[in-house]
């Protein structure tokens, strides 16, 4: 709700959404007229495919920016005008800052030293996913393709009433579900096995 403008800005979409609408309705009055403002929407990071915003219909840009903001330029807003936010999911990783150098497997032994290695979390758009069945470093210590070919995207099941679609993927024998859907013990974050070349990696590192 916009009160100096005598709006309100309504979005609509599933959760989790890979589509959504945002229309602008006014108070309607003798003296109110059509509001007048420019919209900015931010394109998300992990928007590297198939992202698109469309105003009644048209594309407003011929290219997008991850990690920047699209803006509409000011206008007349109707109530009949309808922006669609269009924003695929897709797969990369999201690293952590530093390398793994060690970790405490707290055994009789006492704790294992492993080779310093990145750790990193499968991504599914803005999700984090997860698997069960993981308890040691060993099992958690994984090599991907510097394409990511050999991680599917399943997809999302159709929610119904309160309960949100659930994407899922798999890796290496493995189902992946978002972490905030696990209800027991999970695992998201993986020591991961980087190419030559990082840059052949879909990630966000730089």
């Amino acid at each position: 709700r916009w009160a100096d403008k005598g709006v309100v800005v309504k979005q609509e979409c599933q959760w989790p959404a890979e589509r959504s609408t945002i229309t602008v309705a006014h108070h309607p009055s003798p003296t109110t007229h059509h509001p007048t403002f420019a919209m900015k929407l931010r394109v998300p990071y992990w928007a590297t495919e198939g992202f698109d915003i469309r105003l009644n219909g048209k594309s407003v840009a011929k290219a997008y920016k991850p990690s920047s903001y699209v803006e509409i330029p000011a206008r007349q807003w109707k109530a009949t005008d309808v922006v669609e936010v269009v924003m695929p999911f897709t797969k990369h990783i999201d690293f952590g800052p530093d390398k793994m150098e060690t970790t405490a497997a707290y055994t009789k032994g006492g704790k294992t030293d492993y080779t310093p290695m990145w750790a990193g979390a499968f991504m599914y758009g803005p999700l984090v996913m997860a698997t069960t069945g993981v308890s040691n470093w060993d099992e958690a210590t994984i090599d991907v393709a510097p394409d990511m070919s050999d991680v599917t995207l399943c997809g999302a099941t159709e929610g119904t009433g309160a309960d949100a679609p659930l994407y899922t993927l798999t890796f290496g024998g493995r189902t992946f579900i978002p972490d905030y859907a696990g209800d027991k013990h999970t695992t998201h974050y993986f020591r991961m096995t980087i190419p030559a070349d990082p840059d052949a990696l879909t990630s966000h590192l730089s």
